[in-house]
């Protein structure tokens, strides 16, 4: 029996994967020459490339912003959301960029928010973008692009949005609300000791059956 158990041990450690960082979600070759300009908060609910996982670690986070007419004091805050509240809506918060300042893009740009220390997410979730100090009364605007289908994960036809504390889902007419997006990961991957430890269990329940 412990020759058995060493056996599949080893089995199962030579069967656990080694995580390598890749993009596990792509939105950025197919523009639809669209874009989304609300003024409240708003975004994305994607599903990323983890294979079998539940959850991935996110390296880097790349969007792309359309902003026109900018007078200097305009920012942008990025958050991500499990989709854990009520009916799937964004509920517990996990990241927050915290507001930081954006150029004017009339024709669009992209935004690398740098290495953000491999935040844990669930290989759904979704992110948001929030704008300030844009004054439409001044011609000034600014939104988010839209490109479609993904290359890497996948997306869906309509997004989320904000209105004090309520979440609600819009359609932009003509179109998948889906928004450009490039991010970089690592599935989590469970610990070797716990795929070994489950599969000794699995064997020790087989031979106590066997023996029974």
């Amino acid at each position: 029996m412990k020759k058995h158990l060493l056996a599949l041990v080893a089995f199962g450690l030579a069967l656990a994967p080694i995580a390598q960082a890749k993009i596990v979600y792509e939105n950025a070759s197919s523009p639809l020459g669209k874009t989304i300009t609300p003024g409240v908060e708003f975004g994305d609910q994607i599903i990323l490339d983890t294979g079998f996982y539940p959850t991935a670690k996110i390296n880097s986070f790349i969007f792309e912003y359309l902003g026109v007419g900018f007078s200097g004091d305009e920012t942008a805050r990025i958050r991500f959301y499990k989709n854990d509240g009520p009916l799937g809506r964004p509920g517990s918060l996990i990241f927050d960029s915290q507001a930081f300042e954006i150029p004017e893009a009339p024709t669009g740009a992209s935004v690398d928010l740098g290495d953000l220390g491999l935040v844990v997410v669930p290989s759904t979730f979704t992110w948001t973008i929030t704008y300030t100090g844009i004054d439409t009364a001044a011609g000034e605007s600014a939104g988010l692009n839209l490109y479609s289908p993904p290359t890497v994960g996948r997306g869906f036809t309509d997004y989320w949005e904000r209105q004090g504390n309520d979440w609600s889902l819009k359609s932009f007419a003509g179109a998948d609300s889906s928004f450009a997006a490039i991010i970089d990961g690592v599935p989590v991957i469970p610990e070797p000791s716990t795929i070994a430890l489950g599969i000794a269990g699995l064997a020790v329940l087989g031979f106590a059956s066997r023996r029974k």
